[in-house]
C-alpha cells in the first residue's frame, strides 16, 4: 500500500528539473509518520505492518539515490548535495519530532 500510495503521489506531480520536492515530501513524511509508530505500543503485527510494510514501501531510498546521482552526473553538484543533505537533516529530525510529539 505504500508504494501504491507513493506511485500515486509522483504520478500526480511532477519534478521537473529543480528541486525534487515529491520524494523529498514523501520521504519526510514517511519519516514522520515511522517516528508516531516506533513511539507508540501497537502490537508487533501493527508496528511492523505500518513501520516496515507500508512506511518501507512509501518512502524511497532508491529514487533519492538516483537524483542525487543523477544531479552529480549532470554537473549540478550544488543541488544534488543540498538535496543530500536537506533529505536527511529533515527525515531524522522529523522522526524525533514526531516519536516526540506521539509519546
Amino acid at each position: 500500500m505504500g508504494a501504491a500510495a507513493r506511485w500515486g503521489i509522483l504520478d500526480l506531480v511532477s519534478a521537473g528539473h529543480g528541486f525534487p520536492w515529491p520524494v523529498f515530501v514523501i520521504n519526510v513524511a514517511g519519516s514522520a509518520l515511522l517516528g508516531v509508530v516506533v513511539a507508540r505500543r501497537w502490537r508487533s503485527t501493527v508496528h511492523d505492518g505500518i513501520g516496515i510494510g507500508f512506511c518501507g514501501g512509501f518512502t524511497t531510498f532508491s529514487t533519492f539515490a538516483v537524483e542525487v546521482a543523477t544531479f552529480f552526473r549532470d554537473g549540478r553538484a550544488a543541488i544534488g548535495i543540498t538535496y543530500a543533505v536537506t533529505s536527511v537533516v529533515a527525515a531524522v529530525a522529523v522522526f524525533a519530532l514526531a516519536k516526540r510529539a506521539a509519546t
